[in-house]
Formats: structure tokens, sequence, C-alpha cells
């Protein structure tokens, strides 16, 4: 009789990347980062620095927290740098992989929830190119993310800004949310969570430490602001839009403000938040077709060539 396969033995990884990762502290709350370079440069999500300083983190190999300053952030992809003042000769985790990884791969998630420090969870990668909507909160908008990695390792509050590790030891994603909440029919959600894939890590963190912003988002603009609109009967018709940045996409186009879009590249926009979600799907420079309703009730199409989305 065949021995049964033995599951992998975890501890080795957590051993080698738990010190790489940090409790970060603010004045509205706490989360997780990881240390991306030697002189104290640590990646985590937007959403964990949104309500401002000051910042301590505390190295997962310390009990002291130590100060640091914001470089830069950059809500759209939920991340953000800050530096550790005084820092130096830190070992970096090693970012990357996430380019290879396979459904049912095991995936460790290590962070901080409830300020549980150095706390290691386990699962698998569920599935990948996930585009997640995170909802708005009292200090940060709504937002999007393309091609996250969904995983069944617990992400609990406090793991935001943590690390998604493989068996190799590589910190395949920063991890981001996780779906909690009850459905309509008493049931529990359990094991969903999300992280931000290494690939985009590691562009946006360089653009912020090199410039102190993004430069290049690689993300689609339509050059406007709006809000959701409803019908008489509280169905979403589209986004009445109410800025248009000057010599943008949309200006260019002739939208004006006051238009519904109803419509992008042939996808209904009944919100603001789905107009986001299409247009996450979008490469910048690609020309897209824009259905819009003007003031008097017309509908006219337009064609936009779609911006860059600044930082």
């Amino acid at each position: 009789m065949a021995a049964s396969p033995q599951p992998p033995s975890f501890a080795a990884v957590a051993a080698a990347v738990s010190p790489d990762v940090a409790l970060i502290q603010t004045k509205s709350g706490l989360g997780s980062g990881v240390v991306v370079d030697a002189r104290g440069d640590v990646v985590t999500n937007a959403h964990v620095v949104a309500g401002g300083g000051p910042y301590t983190v505390q190295l997962g190999t310390s009990a002291v927290a130590q100060p640091a300053t914001l470089l830069g952030d950059f809500p759209p992809d939920d991340l953000a740098v800050l530096r550790i003042i005084g820092a130096k000769n830190l070992k970096p985790a090693k970012i990357g992989g996430a380019g290879s990884l396979r459904v049912g791969e095991w995936v460790i998630a290590i962070g901080n929830p409830l300020g549980l420090t150095n706390t290691v969870t386990v699962g698998v990668v569920s599935a990948l190119g996930r585009e997640v909507s995170e909802p708005p909160t009292a200090s940060t908008a709504s937002a999007v993310l393309p091609d996250s990695i969904q995983t069944s390792a617990p992400i609990n509050p406090g793991n935001s800004g943590g690390a998604l590790v493989n068996l190799a030891g590589q910190v395949v994603g920063i991890t981001t949310v996780g779906a909690s909440g009850t459905l309509n029919s008493g049931a529990v959600i359990t094991g969903i969570g999300f992280a931000i894939p290494s690939t985009i890590v590691n562009d946006i963190t360089g653009q912020i430490i090199r410039y102190g912003r993004v430069v290049n988002s690689h993300r689609a603009d339509l050059g406007l602001s709006g809000s959701s609109i409803t019908s008489a009967a509280g169905v979403p018709v589209g986004v009445a839009v109410e800025a248009v940045t000057p010599d943008g996409p949309a200006a260019q186009a002739g939208i004006l403000v006051g238009d519904l879009v109803t419509a992008v590249a042939g996808t209904p926009t009944p919100t603001a938040e789905r107009l986001a979600e299409v247009l996450a799907d979008q490469q910048p420079g690609k020309r897209v077709p824009v259905q819009l309703t003007d003031s008097t009730g017309a509908a006219r199409s337009v064609s936009v060539v779609l911006g860059t989305l600044p930082s």
C-alpha cells in the first residue's frame, strides 16, 4: 500500500519571511507591511495609512516600534510606502513570483491580524486574475484592483499590507482584503481573501521610492469625475459627469458636465463603481466608444482615446 502524501512543512518558510513583515500603527488603526529594501522602505496598503500619521513600524524581529514617514501612496492600487527613520542594513523580503503561480498552489499569509504579531495562516491559491472592488471608507475612496490573487488563507483586519508567500519564500502578493459577512441565506462567508500580485507591487512601489509618486499607473482614465444616478424607480442608470479634466480624454471627445455616461466599450456603466471596473479592464491609448445621455434626454455616442490615470 502506497504511503499517503505528506503535507508540506511551512515552518521554514514562515521563519525566513516573518522577520521581513512589520506591524504598522497609525493614529486611526493598525496594519501590516513588508520590508522592500535595506534602507527601511516598507510597502503596505494605502488604506492602512489613509487616516494619517504619525506612523510607527515594528519589525518582525523587534519589540520596539520605530517612527516612519510616508514616501507616497497610490490608492487606485491600494499601495503605499513608508520609510523607517534611521533604519539601515535591513534584510528585505524577496518580492516576486506571482507570474508563475498556479491555482491550487500552497501559500502562506503572514501579518498582524487584530495586532497579533507574526501570525501565520495557510491556504491555497484559489484563483488568479480576479478583479476586486474595495468599498469606500471614511478616509478612502473605493478602489478596483485588477489581476488580484484569491486565496483561502485567512485574512483578517490587521493583515492588510502583509505578505502572501509561496513555498519558495517569495512574497507573491501583498494581502489587502478578506471577504466577510453573511449571505441572505444566513451562510457565513469564509475562506476568501485577496492579495495584490508582486508584479504590480514591484512596479508601483518602485515608482514611489524613486519619484515620491506614481508617474505611470498603466491604468486607463476617461478624464472626468461623476456620481451614480438612479431613476425615479430607484434603478441605477448611469454616471452623471460633474467635472471634466481640461484637455483630457473626455474633454477632447466633447463630453460635457451634465452628460450621463451609460456605457463604455460596449459595457453598461449604471454606477460609478461599475464605470471604474470597466476602465480597470481597459488600456491607456485605446480608442473606445462611450454612450451618453445629455441633459435633454438625447442619446449620443462619442469615441474616446483613453488616457492614463494620474497619481
